[in-house]
């Protein structure tokens, strides 16, 4: 339990090289209580591509239209 809830907290580091690697460790670690924030850290992940894709295809548009 403990491991979990310690890396539960690291998919909010900064490091997003830390968050990978808290993801690995929690599937790893196997414990089905973490599927509530790997569900969280998924979704953020999402919204990001997201965002980029948006905004890149916001800029190409804009450089087709200006």
């Amino acid at each position: 339990r403990k491991t979990r809830e310690l890396l539960e907290d690291l998919l909010d580091d900064a490091d997003p090289h830390l968050r990978v690697a808290a993801v690995v460790a929690l599937g790893e670690v196997g414990d089905v209580k973490a599927r509530p924030a790997l569900r969280r850290q998924h979704e953020r992940v999402v919204r990001l591509i997201m965002f980029e894709i948006v905004l890149s295809l916001y800029e190409r548009l804009g450089k087709h239209l200006g």
